[in-house]
């Protein structure tokens, strides 16, 4: 029989993700049916405890059992120490002590100095399975303490999953039909790390020990860590590997469909053996370009390729068996993947032996081996020339050698190497496997190495890397890069109709179209020299051009934050575009600041720099050695990764890092170069082959929110070549990669049907005048409409960003305008933020802003609180009584939720009662809702004029108006006399019931409940004296009371 699951967040999603980790071997604590005891289901003292003592006590027992009494205590408290510092290098800190255990000072059974207390244990999870010495829980609603909060206040993550009592998974569910359940689940997770803007919102310490966190809704699901904040980073785990998709548990088994995202992330991240393969063996901390320190955790298909390359090494009986080569696509994170291999190999004991040699030209990679040593395993060694490769491949020792092939001289790659070791336990990692000068190499490592395994990574494979490294280990399409999230789709732009000019003829038909305003003897200047190479470096050709590229960078690329590669024919036409710049970029600048209808931040175009990475040669001029200084490079790189500075600097003020916003460059950079930053390439150079699909990949990197594709535009036609870089590939594997290169056109679709979509939501309402807010706030009354606008606006507004300003994106600019008005002004009118400018592009959020600002709709102003004598003065101008009545309603519900709920959450669910009665009793009557609301509106108001007689507001009050509501007729206030008896019986009560709610188990202790009611009893009849009913009604008011004491029972504990 299938389950039936109801479409509710706890139905829906959470019950069916932990019967599916109950199958998984973990127990399941679900404190929503543990009576209210959560302290006793989870065998905790109080709140303030994140972690599970009595299973963390017990588990480092068994896995350590020589350890006596007095050194567990220790172990346990050095465990849960940490200095003063962020929440991410506490994470290291806890990471590292997971993987490496702690020490005591000696075994006293076996007087071992110093021994290593295992904190986890990991037999088994490199053959997938559950390692049995551990305890694995999850825990359903695991209330935790938010520290220094006067109210008490508890936050409740929705699942936790604990290992040996230590959290390491925290998981928010969100239910499918809410609006945008991700970005709410990741808003949580952020909110609980007490991190950013959420400072005093969270406990960090649930994070200490976190391995990953989880946002699911069950149709989809992804995870991130604790550094993750932005939904661009969060990622799908798609594929369940080892398993197959039929293996997967699933809630409806006789379902034909494929696993749902969160069964399939389920098994493939959360089943024990991966959870713990992942902690030990792909978990890195890395430094940031902008020198941020960052927790990452590998992705599905660096897991799956890592454990079939182990596979192989284990189960290969020659070198070639043994070997292969790993197609990831470019930006999957190959650098990782060959780092998570060596980590992993070193935590199987029969391949610690082996001597690896890493072929690469990456020094990213070169610092993240050295980031990452001591938990590496291996002894890491640098050759920076084939003398020092030479001798540490002579060597037998177990070690990691990384050959920096771009320090080595291109004499050094011809010479042929002799043999230098014939051992088999020799493993040759070669990134990015098929470039030319490595091909060299690799044929030195197989004269050298004659017994060397050899694995081989590649975004773009060619049929000699093929030959040389065999089948393939594993593959990871274009395709699935995008639609994981992990790559953005690129956007190809063609600006020639002729892919190269070999010939006179072909040289004037392209000229006359980039020359077109130039005069007939700047024309002649050029057409003697209109071979390719001499076309490509003509001065007028690249004045041109870079007239052209920098008011496309300064319209499209910069307003919204990103940068720019400018890829030259050679290394003096890359020095002749510097200059060029230096002379284009004042002239745009004088003509925007007569006319900038696109509001280009020009501060930011004043303040931008340019630097050329090009390569030295003998013999070079002065012009071209001033950019080929290694030292000036790396500087460069550096300032091109960072973002633009935020306050630009004023004239004569030194530049702020990160002011460095285009790269011009000739051979150097356009393979193995991540600059996340980077948004477009233009490119003014003809390549071929898989060097064309390594270039253009350079901007396909994941960012941030704004950046949601990367640019490549053409001046050399290029695009024709796209096919024959595409030979090596088959068919289907061609059609994939072709499938995810966008044309203008198809962003020109894209535009079109996202407006057509927005207007429809017009139309089928009768909406004839998008400049009719009255109607418009009627219909966004309705909660689905309202997100239904809101995420096609988004779409629009984000299509339409690629588009702009091109003169067919400009044709929507009026619509975007209005639909920006009517976004906003509704988002006020209910209290809506999913209603608002958050999450359009810079670039045109300046230009609605400007807009708006314009038409008198201030945005950063907050809308009237209802307690405000004014507040009716906003709705002055709404004729609908509907839209009025909406407009109060929302406002009433905005101010309980952010005002009230947390304050007096009695008194807050009497109003929305109220509130909610109003809204059914008079159902589409708008007059007379509008006139009830009022009269609640005044009420509520009123209530902040309420005495609390040095009551405490939050804990005490809400038992005073029990009393009174239960023993005074309504609307009464009581008289002196009564409130002299009313308040200090008030304080007793609400202490007395402090005392017996700070019991663990006192709602499972009968006897403990029926104390307090007897005690409550003989407190409530002390009234009798002042309030003569008391006695007929004192069961009834006890029962009230208990009722509160167990709905509220952390306001009345922790309150103040």
């Amino acid at each position: 029989m299938p389950v039936n699951y109801k479409l509710d967040e706890r139905n829906h999603v959470e019950l069916p993700l932990l019967a599916q980790l109950e199958s998984l071997g973990y127990t399941v604590i679900d404190t929503s049916v543990s009576g209210g005891d959560d302290l006793t289901a989870t065998g905790r003292a109080d709140f303030g405890q994140t972690y599970l003592p009595a299973v963390l006590r017990a588990s480092i027992q068994r896995l350590n059992p020589w350890l006596q009494p007095d050194q567990l205590a220790g172990v346990i408290a050095e465990l849960l120490s940490f200095p003063a510092s962020s929440l991410v290098r506490t994470n290291q800190l806890a990471h590292e002590r997971l993987l490496k255990g702690l020490t005591v000072a000696e075994n006293r059974q076996t007087g071992e100095r110093t021994p290593v207390v295992r904190l986890l244990d990991f037999t088994g999870i490199h053959e997938f399975r559950t390692p049995p010495g551990n305890d694995y829980h999850a825990v359903c609603q695991f209330k935790v303490r938010v520290p220094g909060d006067p109210t008490g206040k508890l936050m409740r993550p929705d699942v936790v999953l604990f290992v040996n009592g230590l959290p390491l998974v925290v998981i928010e569910a969100k239910s499918p039909k809410i609006n945008d359940p991700l970005t709410e689940a990741i808003t949580q997770l952020t909110r609980y790390t007490n991190q950013g803007e959420y400072q005093g919102l969270g406990n960090p310490a649930l994070f200490y020990f976190n391995q990953v966190t989880v946002a699911t809704w069950r149709t989809g699901a992804v995870f991130g860590t604790i550094t993750t904040t932005t939904r661009k980073h969060f990622y799908k785990w798609s594929d369940p590997h080892p398993a197959a998709l039929a293996q997967v548990w699933r809630a409806d088994p006789a379902s034909s469909s494929t696993p749902n995202d969160q069964e399939r992330l389920t098994h493939g991240l959360l089943t024990p053996a991966h959870l713990l393969s992942l902690l030990a063996s792909f978990t890195v901390f890395q430094t940031t370009d902008e020198g941020h320190l960052v927790k990452v955790v590998g992705r599905h298909q660096q897991f799956r390729a890592v454990h079939k390359a182990v596979a192989r090494l284990r189960q290969g009986a020659t070198p070639r068996q043994r070997g292969g080569l790993v197609w990831h696509t470019q930006g999957s994170g190959k650098s990782l993947t060959m780092m998570f291999l060596v980590r992993e190999m070193f935590r199987h004991h029969d391949l610690q032996d082996y001597k690896i040699v890493f072929v690469t030209d990456r020094t990213q990679l070169e610092g993240q081996l050295h980031e990452t040593s001591q938990v590496l395993g291996y002894p890491v060694r640098v050759a920076g020339s084939v003398t020092q490769l030479q001798a540490r491949l002579r060597s037998t020792t177990a070690d990691v050698t990384l050959a920096m092939i771009h320090k080595f001289q291109e004499t050094e790659l011809q010479a042929i190497f002799p043999e230098l070791n014939d051992s088999a336990r020799i493993l040759v990692l070669t990134d990015e496997a098929h470039r030319s000068q490595f091909s060299r190499l690799a044929a030195n490592l197989d004269q050298a190495l004659p017994n060397a395994t050899s694995i081989g990574f590649t975004g773009t494979p060619t049929e000699k890397a093929s030959k040389k490294f065999g089948d393939y280990i594993d593959k990871y399409t274009m395709r699935e890069a995008n639609a994981d999230g992990v790559t953005l789709r690129i956007v190809y732009e063609g600006r020639t109709h002729e892919a190269e000019l070999s010939d006179e003829a072909a040289a004037e038909g392209r000229f006359a179209d980039v020359f077109a305003d130039f005069s007939v003897d700047e024309q002649l200047e050029v057409l003697p020299r209109a071979t390719r190479d001499a076309y490509l470096e003509s001065r007028p050709v690249i004045r041109a051009k870079v007239r052209d590229m920098l008011r496309h960078f300064a319209e499209h690329i910069l307003p919204n934050g990103f940068k720019a590669q400018i890829v030259a024919n050679s290394r003096e036409a890359a020095v002749r575009y510097y200059e060029e710049l230096q002379t284009a970029l004042p002239e745009l600048l004088a003509e925007l600041e007569q006319a900038n209808p696109t509001l280009i931040p020009l501060d930011q175009l004043r303040a931008l720099r340019a630097a050329v990475i090009i390569s030295h040669a003998h013999n070079d001029s002065k012009r071209l050695t001033d950019h080929t200084k290694e030292a000036d490079h790396t500087e460069h790189i550096a300032q091109f990764k960072q973002r633009f500075p935020t306050v630009v600097p004023g004239p004569g003020e030194p530049l702020a890092p990160g002011s460095l916003g285009i790269l011009i460059v000739n051979n150097m950079l356009l393979t193995g170069f991540d600059a996340p930053i980077e948004q477009v390439l233009y490119l003014d150079r003809v390549i071929v082959a898989h060097n064309l699909l390594q270039s253009i990949a350079r901007v396909n990197r994941v960012y941030n929110e704004d950046k949601t594709r990367g640019f490549v535009v053409d001046y050399v036609g290029v695009g024709k070549h796209l096919n024959a870089a595409l030979e090596a590939y088959d068919e289907e594997e061609r059609r994939e990669i072709t499938g995810e290169l966008d044309s203008f056109d198809q962003e020109l679709q894209a535009v079109q049907e996202a407006h057509k979509q927005l207007l429809a939501l017009a139309t089928t309402h009768d909406l004839p005048d998008l400049t009719d807010l009255d109607s418009w706030y009627e219909l966004f009354y309705d909660d689905d409409f309202r997100y239904e606008f809101s995420t096609k606006f988004q779409k629009f507004a984000r299509a339409l960003d690629a588009l702009f300003p091109h003169k067919e994106g400009l044709f929507y600019d009026a619509d975007l305008k209005e639909f920006a008005q009517i976004n906003v002004m509704a988002g006020r009118h209910y209290h809506d933020q999913r209603l608002s400018l958050k999450g359009v592009p810079a670039k045109l959020r300046a230009i609605l802003d400007d807009y708006l600002t314009a038409h008198g709709v201030e945005q950063k102003v907050a809308p009237l609180d209802i307690t405000s004598d004014e507040f009716e003065q906003q709705f002055a101008t709404i004729s609908s009584p509907k839209a009025r009545a909406a407009g109060v309603e929302h406002a009433i519900r905005h101010h309980l939720a952010v005002n009230m709920a947390n304050e007096d959450p009695e008194l807050y669910a009497s109003f929305v009662a109220q509130l909610n009665a109003i809204i059914t009793q008079f159902r589409d009557n708008w007059n007379e809702i509008l006139r009830h609301l009022e009269e609640l509106r005044q009420r509520i108001r009123r209530q902040y004029q309420e005495p609390t007689y040095g009551l405490s507001r939050r804990r005490e009050m809400p038992t005073f108006r029990i009393l009174v509501v239960e023993l005074l007729p309504l609307d009464t206030k009581p008289t002196d006399d009564q409130i002299s008896v009313l308040v200090p019986t008030t304080s007793e009560i609400v202490d007395s019931m402090k005392v017996e709610l700070n019991r663990p188990d006192f709602w499972r202790n009968i006897n403990a409940q029926n104390r307090l009611a007897a005690e409550l009893i003989d407190l409530v009849l002390k009234l009798r004296t002042v309030l003569p009913g008391t006695f007929a009604k004192r069961e009834h008011i006890v029962s009230r009371l208990m009722e509160h004491a167990r709905k509220y029972s952390d306001l009345i504990r922790f309150a103040e």
